[in-house]
């Protein structure tokens, strides 16, 4: 995988220094485009979620639509998250560790933002375009800065690598639609107006990005973490305790997902394939900032772990 460079001035503009609207896409720019032969070609005929698996997968969604579903859903689900905690400190607070990630962006075009949801899950995630949400819930069990940095790293690495889009070619993406939204979505397709195919793909999407991607996506996102990690001096080992905590956090024999979680073999397997990618002596990370201190004065870290219901 190749090391992120970082271009601390032309990634100003990523950082939200600058308004949001300055840099939102147009959604009538953005592409859903088919193959260049007639959609009859394709079928006429949609009926189930299969027949729009497969019309989606013959398509070509583009940088713009990633940035128009971000831009579009961003708000929405936040607020169907319990919306942003309404403490200042802490959301700059969290703003200001999650610079120097989003600095190692290389994708130049994403207005990368992050909010803080005042929700008890221990959970975050991230829409295309580089919208990043962080549940309060998981910042109490956050024991270190680094611990927090990996599960930015993590969810980071989704965005970066335009997870949403080969997601949105599998069949498991649309289980949610009803029928009605999925008929609706593939006339948007159909015509081409992105922002009522984005409206369509709220419920998959909400489904997506707090339940957990597919292996293989997160996989790579856990491996990104060690990159991210190595481009910020930062250890590896030291940013893991966070998916340790998890274990204790989940039972055992719980079948719940989340996007950081994804069942305690599975977990245990993620823990492993990140270390084994990280240097046996890697840098000792720097101490705490000041930041992760305020995070930590409204959050103290739990010792006790509060068990999730199993399911």
């Amino acid at each position: 995988m190749t090391k992120p460079t970082i271009d601390k001035t032309r990634r100003l503009m990523t950082l939200g220094l600058i308004s949001a609207g300055a840099m939102a896409p147009s959604a009538a720019r953005a592409q859903f485009r088919l193959p260049l032969k007639e959609l009859s070609d394709i079928k006429k005929t949609i009926d189930t979620i299969d027949d729009v698996a497969n019309l989606i997968e013959q398509m070509s969604i583009d940088e713009d639509a990633e940035l128009a579903m971000g831009e579009s859903l961003y708000g929405p689900l936040i607020a169907d998250a319990g919306g942003a905690y309404r403490n200042s400190a802490v959301q700059s607070a969290v703003e200001r560790i999650a610079a120097p990630i989003f600095e190692l962006s290389e994708r130049p075009r994403f207005t990368w933002e992050i909010t803080v949801l005042d929700s008890n899950e221990v959970n975050a995630w991230c829409l295309p375009g580089g919208k990043v949400a962080v549940c309060k819930g998981l910042l109490r069990y956050a024991a270190s800065e680094d611990e927090l940095a990996a599960v930015l790293s993590h969810e980071f690495a989704h965005a970066e690598l335009s997870h949403v889009k080969s997601e949105m070619k599998q069949k498991a993406f649309y289980q949610g639609m009803s029928d009605a939204a999925t008929t609706a979505a593939v006339k948007a397709i159909d015509d081409n107006t992105v922002d009522q195919v984005i409206v369509g793909l709220k419920g998959p999407m909400y489904q997506l990005v707090t339940s957990g991607y597919s292996k293989g996506s997160e996989n790579e996102a856990d491996q990104y973490i060690v990159t991210v990690f190595d481009s910020l001096g930062r250890d590896v080992h030291s940013g893991v305790g966070f998916f340790h905590t998890l274990l204790e956090l989940v039972p055992s024999k719980s079948k719940r997902k989340t996007s950081l979680f994804s069942g305690h073999p599975e977990t245990k397997k993620r823990i492993k394939r990140i270390t084994d990618a990280a240097p046996a002596e890697g840098p000792q990370s720097p101490a705490d900032s000041d930041d992760f201190g305020r995070i930590k004065t409204v959050f103290p870290t739990r010792r006790h772990y509060m068990r999730e219901r199993a399911g």
